[in-house]
C-alpha cells in the first residue's frame, strides 16, 4: 500500500483486536490506510479526470478532510466514481460512508455490494472489514466460515494481519473445512519458510515453539517479527513477562518502520515499563507512529497534546488528532472528542459532540456508554 500525506488519510477500515487474542495498547496492530503519494487536491482532481480511479478517491478525501468546509456528500460521489473506475480504494471508502450513512442514504445492500466489489479487486482492507463484519454478524448473517475466508483471501495480498486473523479464527473455529495451508503465510517475508513456520506458530498459540525463531529472525531482519517477540515478553507468552525486553524488541521494531512498534514504545516510556518514564520522548515514539498510519498512536498524541505532556496544551491539535482518529473507528477517541465538544468553554459545539457519540454507536450498536451519553445530551439541548 502507498505512503501518504497523513493529514490527508481518513480512510474508513476495519476494527482490529475484535477477537479473543486482540494485541493490548502495546502493539496494537497497524490498520490505518496509506492512501496516497505527495501531492496536492489539483493534482488529484486532475489525475481523476483523466480516468485515475484511485486519484478520484483520494481527491474525495482532499475534501472530507477541509477543516473549514468539509463536503462528505461530493466525497461520496468522488468515491462512487472511482468505484465505478474500478479502484478497490474507491469501492472500500464509498461502501464503508453507506455503512455508517455518511454523505450518502445507500441501502446496506449497497454498501455490502461495494465492500465485496473492493474485496474482488484485490483491496486487502476491504477483504479484512468483510472478515470482520461475518465474524461479528454486522449488516450479515454471522458466519465464521465466511469470515475465515475473507481474511484468506486478505492473506493472499501481502496483509500479515489477513494471515494471522485466518489462522487465529480457523483455530478457534476448529474448522475442518479450513485447511493448513502453509503458503497462506508466505507473503509476510516471501521465501522465507523459517518466518512462514514461527509466524504460523506464533498464530496458533504455539509460543513456545514461534519464539526462538522469531527472535533469531528478528536479530537478522528488524521486520514485523520483533513486534511479535515484543508482545511475548510484554504479555509473557512462551518466555518470563520482561518489560524491558518488550521494550527493547518494540523498539528493533520501530527502526524496522513498524508503527505498531513506535507506539508501543512510546507506551513504554509514558508508563514507565521497561523504559525510565519520559514524556518526551513517549511523543516522539507517537509521532512517529501516527506518521506511519498507526490509530493507536494518532488517539495517544492527541491525549499527550490535550494534557500539554512534554508540549504546551494543544487543544487545537488534540481535536484534530481525535476528530481523525474517530473517523478510523477508534471508540475511545470518539468518546474524548465528544467530551471536549461537550465541555470546554471554546468548543461547546454539541452537534460534532452528538456526532461523535453516534459515530461510536454506529461502530458498535450496542455500546450503553455511547448510548446514555447521546440521551443525555438530547435531553440536555
Amino acid at each position: 500500500m502507498d505512503k501518504l500525506v497523513r493529514q490527508i488519510i481518513l480512510a474508513f477500515c476495519t476494527l482490529v483486536g475484535l477477537l479473543t487474542w486482540q494485541f493490548p495498547h502495546a502493539a496494537q496492530a497497524q490498520v490505518l490506510p496509506k492512501l496516497a503519494s505527495q501531492t496536492t487536491p489539483e493534482d488529484a482532481k486532475r489525475a481523476c479526470e483523466a480516468g485515475d480511479g484511485r486519484e478520484c478517491a483520494i481527491y474525495g478525501y482532499f475534501l472530507m478532510a477541509r477543516r473549514s468546509n468539509p463536503n462528505l456528500s461530493e466525497a461520496v460521489t468522488y468515491f462512487a466514481l472511482s468505484c465505478r473506475l474500478n479502484s478497490g480504494l474507491g469501492c472500500f471508502s464509498l461502501g464503508s460512508f453507506q455503512e455508517m450513512g455518511m454523505g450518502t442514504t445507500a441501502t446496506t445492500q449497497e454498501a455490502l455490494a461495494n465492500l465485496e466489489k473492493s474485496c474482488t479487486l484485490n483491496y486487502d482492507d476491504g477483504c479484512i472489514h468483510l472478515g470482520f463484519k461475518y465474524y461479528r454478524g454486522q449488516g450479515v448473517n454471522e458466519d465464521k466460515l465466511k469470515a475465515i475466508g475473507y481474511f484468506g483471501q486478505a492473506c493472499t495480498q501481502d496483509r500479515v494481519r489477513g494471515c494471522i486473523y485466518h489462522r487465529q479464527l480457523a483455530l478457534l473455529q476448529n474448522a475442518n473445512s479450513v485447511q493448513p495451508m502453509r503458503t497462506e503465510i508466505a507473503p509476510i517475508i516471501r521465501g522465507s519458510r523459517e518466518q512462514n513456520e514461527a509466524v504460523e506458530n506464533w498464530a496458533n498459540q504455539r509460543y513456545s515453539a514461534a519464539f526462538p525463531k522469531l527472535s533469531n529472525i528478528c536479530e537478522r531482519l528488524r521486520n514485523y517479527t520483533c513486534l511479535l517477540v515484543g508482545q511475548s515478553y510484554f504479555e509473557g507468552l512462551g518466555v518470563a513477562q520482561d518489560m524491558r525486553k518488550a521494550a527493547d524488541y518494540f523498539e528493533r521494531a520501530c527502526q524496522g518502520g513498524i508503527g505498531a512498534g513506535c507506539n508501543g514504545l512510546g507506551n513504554a516510556f509514558s508508563h514507565g515499563e521497561g523504559r525510565d518514564k519520559d514524556s518526551a520522548a513517549a511523543v516522539g515514539n507517537y509521532t512517529r507512529a501516527c506518521e506511519m498510519g498507526t490509530i493507536d498512536a494518532c488517539f495517544n498524541l492527541g491525549v499527550s497534546n490535550y494534557l500539554g505532556e512534554s508540549m504546551p496544551k494543544n487543544l487545537k491539535m488534540a481535536v484534530e488528532l481525535f476528530y481523525d482518529a474517530c473517523t478510523q473507528r477508534h471508540i475511545n477517541a470518539c468518546f474524548n472528542l465528544a467530551s471536549i465538544y461537550m465541555q470546554e468553554d471554546d468548543n461547546n459545539d454539541k452537534s460534532i459532540a452528538k456526532t461523535a457519540l453516534e459515530r461510536v454507536l454506529g461502530f458498535e450498536p450496542t455500546n450503553e456508554r455511547a448510548r446514555a451519553a447521546l440521551t443525555s445530551l438530547q435531553a440536555g439541548q
